[in-house]
């Protein structure tokens, strides 16, 4: 049996020494102290940095949604025209706002792990969809959701987002592993996934029922940060 491989030490930003298992050298861990999120430095013994999030594409901006976006988020979450494929449905404003306190960074990061991005287009400001990021952190693998708004559909908008947080996912925060899921009858979201180098790697057989479409199928799709 090989022995143990020795610790990984780090220090946070608040200044105390942490050891973590060497895998998670160069990743995300939540500081035990002050519990601020940071990459651990790659080398043994280093100084971890503040996780910085500012994501961009081409044509769109994606920072982090905040309880006070809610305004120009609802009229994505709240829109049925954005929920034909979705078993949850539309939010109220009391719903949208514990959802976006719930994703808050970082204080409601720090319990939830959830990430939300909200994307907006560059030229105008207008509220394009959303991307959500559910970061695994003992697997060192996420969960991707998207919601691009229905007159934004079909423009390249989903793609270009869904590229950002894929980049920063496996950039910033050096994750190993992204998966998604979706109706299978949800042709658009499967060519977008497939269009982003996901590969379908199953399908849940009734998986999920929908109140006007009966049980769904739900097929897995995942893309795998190749070292």
């Amino acid at each position: 049996m090989n022995a143990p491989a020795d610790p990984h030490s780090y220090r946070c930003v608040c200044g105390d020494s942490f050891q973590v298992e060497p895998i998670a050298a160069g990743r995300l861990v939540f500081c035990p102290r002050c519990r601020s999120p940071v990459i651990t430095p790659v080398s043994d013994g280093g100084l971890a940095r503040e996780l910085k999030i500012d994501l961009t594409s081409s044509r769109l901006d994606l920072p982090l949604a905040k309880p006070g976006d809610w305004k120009e988020i609802y009229p994505i979450t709240s829109d049925e025209k954005n929920f034909q494929f979705e078993l949850s449905h539309p939010d109220d404003r009391g719903a949208l706002l514990a959802g976006l306190e719930r994703s808050r960074f970082p204080s409601g990061f720090r319990e939830s792990g959830l990430l939300t991005f909200f994307a907006q287009r560059r030229s105008d400001g207008a509220a394009v969809g959303l991307v959500h990021l559910q970061i695994e952190e003992g697997h060192f693998s996420g969960y991707l959701g998207i919601m691009i708004h229905h007159p934004f559909q079909r423009m390249g908008y989903g793609a270009e987002a869904l590229e950002a947080v894929v980049d920063f996912a496996f950039g910033t925060l050096n994750l190993r592993r992204l998966w998604s899921s979706c109706d299978a009858r949800n042709l658009g979201c499967i060519s977008l996934l497939n269009k982003c180098g996901f590969r379908q790697e199953g399908l849940m057989q009734c998986a999920g029922y929908h109140v006007r479409r009966g049980w769904i199928d739900v097929p897995v799709f995942a893309r795998i940060r190749r070292v």
